[in-house]
């Protein structure tokens, strides 16, 4: 018989899988066993591999950084930690590492910086309606470039 806190444990790991259904993953589901088959870590199943191993925790009371040394044991080496926790009357909150917080917000203004310049190449060359197929490639691809350029 499930205990009401393991219940409550395993529907904010369905909460967890529905949430990377919306855009990420949508195979993305509740870990069978909860990460307790080998090679199988974390609570939600991937589809899609993305470096991170989710780890779900509902409690009344949180052991916050017991939770966290769980969830980089189930990370290893290789994966980036990522801790869900919730607890009644509170909003579900997600927990990374610093680091791995601000790689993501660099990520993100590199990939800004890409769709401005985009933006303002297609601007200038407002003739890209009448360009022809094997010109709108090369331009295609020289906007690639440039942005790979800023990724660099």
């Amino acid at each position: 018989m499930t205990t009401p806190n393991k219940q409550k444990g395993n529907k904010l790991e369905y909460k967890i899988a529905s949430l990377y259904n919306r855009k990420l993953d949508p195979q993305a589901k509740r870990m069978p066993t909860s990460g307790a088959i080998e090679g199988f870590k974390g609570d939600i199943l991937k589809k899609i591999y993305d470096g991170w191993i989710d780890e779900c925790k509902y409690r009344k009371k949180m052991a916050i950084y017991d939770f966290w040394k769980q969830t980089q044991d189930q990370a290893g080496d290789i994966n980036k930690p990522v801790l869900h926790i919730n607890c009644p009357h509170q909003p579900l909150l997600t927990v990374i590492r610093a680091e791995d917080y601000f790689d993501m917000r660099e990520e993100l203004e590199d990939w800004r910086k890409i769709e401005d310049n985009l933006k303002s190449e297609i601007k200038e060359n407002n003739h890209w309606n009448k360009v022809s197929g094997e010109n709108k490639i090369k331009a295609g691809l020289n906007l690639i470039k440039q942005g790979l350029k800023l990724l660099k």
